[in-house]
């Protein structure tokens, strides 16, 4: 596999000015800044003209806050499937991954980001058959994730939602994963399954995104890498043909999905001290960036095959998680648990035609991320993503 990107990026500045001189006090209100009865001539005086806002002629384009990336990954893998026993079969393998990702600021006083590594990828997979539907799996693998281009660019951008800034870092480095898992599964019917999996993840160099510390007043956010996290868990998996309870939900299928999950990143000395000092209720640790402590994912399918008719009512909600890391005088943000609800309709018109009916975040429940200071919850912003509807036709060939 080999796959390539280029990117360039360019900033323009475009100002607005105020040749009023009785301007109108906009008490910050951009809804009232932008009325059409403040552009352009506002008015009249002794015969002459009178302007109010304007656009400033020329554009102004930034070397600092733009840039030009390319990234380059080459892998390859090999993998081999051996039967040790009449009931333990093995999955084995390597993964080869080559990464260049160079991101340079048009400004070149600043620093440029680099990342040349080669990278070896294991897997490997035990699976021991109970029974004839029942098995127990072992697995460990090597993963990594690595910084896009737009983390590495040494430029600070406005974040309009939520008024912080969003600094890149041209020294974030890649992150190694290492994932053990042991599973259990059963399949009492065709389609049907029972499995329980406890995890167990090591993370080298995550990248997360905190308030840079040592800064007073901060409204910037940066991303980094930290040192080393954690996170373990149980899962359960349950899908199930609801014919069981009376044959006339026979084409109705539940499946659902949930996680517990425990997360740690400790803090570094310095920190940690800092953070007692400051908020001695914060403790010296903290989960891990992005991590909830609980997944729930449900969903009930009709599937009628003979009619055409295909439909999907999906609800997922997760627990708190960390979003934004502060230092110790600025409280962590997290983003607060919200419903999501979806629902998708597709019905076979002819043997080439297809109609299909969505609704996705039909709660539309609020989007809620806080800070907590000394048992007090503060709101850092609230908003809502809205509901969407859509309905599409298809044309099998």
């Amino acid at each position: 596999m080999y796959n390539t990107k280029d990117r360039e990026f360019s900033d323009f500045t475009y100002t607005l000015n105020d040749r009023s001189s009785d301007a109108p006090d906009y008490n910050g209100d951009p809804n009232t800044f932008f009325l059409p009865e403040n552009m352009g001539i506002i008015g009249e005086n002794n015969g002459r003209n009178v302007f109010g806002l304007y656009w400033q002629d020329e554009e102004i384009f930034s070397t600092t806050a733009s840039y030009t990336g390319t990234e380059a990954v080459a892998a390859a893998y090999g993998m081999g499937i051996f039967d040790i026993t009449e009931n333990l079969k093995a999955i084995a393998g390597v993964r080869v991954e080559q990464t260049n990702i160079d991101v340079a600021s048009m400004d070149t006083t600043k620093q440029s980001g680099k990342i040349d590594t080669l990278d070896f990828l294991p897997s490997l997979n035990l699976i021991y058959k109970l029974n004839d539907n029942m098995n127990l799996r072992a697995t460990f693998t090597q993963t990594l994730a690595r910084p896009n281009m737009r983390e590495m660019a040494p430029f600070l951008a406005e974040d309009y939602i939520g008024g912080f800034k969003v600094q890149g870092n041209p020294e974030l480095d890649r992150t190694l994963v290492q994932n053990y898992d042991l599973r259990w599964e059963w399949f009492p019917n065709p389609g049907e399954l029972l499995a329980a999996s406890v995890f167990y993840k090591n993370f080298n160099n995550p990248i997360i995104m905190e308030f840079p510390p040592f800064v007073a007043n901060n409204d910037i956010q940066i991303y980094s890498n930290v040192e080393e996290a954690v996170v373990y868990g149980v899962e359960f998996e349950f899908r199930k043909n609801l014919g069981f309870i009376t044959p006339a939900l026979d084409k109705f299928q539940f499946a659902t999905n949930f996680a517990f999950i425990q997360s740690n990143v400790d803090m570094t000395e310095d920190e940690c001290q800092s953070v007692l000092d400051n908020n001695p209720d914060k403790g010296c640790s903290r989960p891990f960036y992005g991590q909830s402590p609980y997944l729930v994912n449900a969903n009930m399918q009709y599937n009628d095959d003979e009619n055409g008719w295909n439909a999907t009512a999906s609800f997922n909600i997760f627990g708190e998680r960390l979003i934004v890391q502060g230092p110790a005088t600025i409280p962590d943000i997290y983003e607060q648990p919200f419903p999501q609800l979806d629902l998708t309709i597709n019905k076979r018109l002819t043997e080439n035609f297809s109609l299909k009916l969505a609704a996705l975040n039909i709660l539309n429940a609020d989007v809620n991320q806080t800070m907590e200071f000394r048992g007090t919850l503060y709101d850092v912003l609230r908003y809502q993503r809205g509901s969407s509807f859509s309905v599409g036709i298809s044309y099998r060939l």
